[in-house]
């Protein structure tokens, strides 16, 4: 409960922080919690043992769009509670920008949500939009760009990268879906 609580705590001091005004923080922090809610709900119909990589995505996009719009697909993979609340946060954050700014934004835009997991046990997870305005690089680093930045330079063999192609943003994420599959975090080595 006290880690959820710190999170909340986090999530309305960052959503504060990137808002221009009341009104789009409201929207903002209402979004964010939401995803938040819809992660716990999936781990805890789970009994916390963790939650469907597929599910995550879904759920997650639900408010966004329809099935006519997604193209989601890739095996099966049961992600770790902490790595499903990651995911779920960083679709939340992809999806909010997308009906902003890229595929959502418009009525013929879609998104293609495909993963793959590599003979080193790493999801390869790619986010791709498509037939949405054009794209252009953003001049500042949102609440949602750092977020992601952050989830993802936290962890070894975990990486992101965003790219802001004319034709639709495309994210590249790799990451260790159970927590015994991370690798241990390298250690600096001792002064003499």
């Amino acid at each position: 409960m006290k880690n959820t609580l710190g999170t909340v705590q986090s999530i309305a001091r960052l959503s504060r922080a990137s808002s221009r005004d009341v009104e789009q923080y409201a929207v903002a922090f209402e979004g964010r919690l939401l995803a938040l809610s819809e992660a716990y709900n999936l781990l805890t119909e789970n009994n916390w043992v963790g939650a469907s990589l597929e599910a995550v995505v879904k759920r997650t996009l639900a408010p966004f769009a329809g099935s006519d719009r997604l193209d989601i697909n890739g095996p099966a993979i049961m992600l770790a509670p902490k790595t499903a609340l990651a995911m779920s946060a960083v679709i939340q954050e992809l999806s909010t920008n997308a009906a902003k700014y890229g595929a959502f934004s418009a009525p013929s835009g879609k998104l293609n949500v495909s993963w793959t997991l590599d003979e080193s046990g790493r999801v390869h997870l790619v986010w791709t939009e498509r037939d949405g305005p054009f794209v252009t690089t953003p001049t500042r680093k949102g609440f949602g760009t750092r977020m992601i930045a952050s989830i993802f330079g936290n962890d070894a063999g975990w990486s992101v990268n965003l790219d802001f192609d004319r034709a639709g943003l495309r994210c590249v994420m790799r990451f260790h879906p159970r927590d015994e599959d991370r690798p241990a975090p390298k250690m600096a080595a001792a002064a003499s």
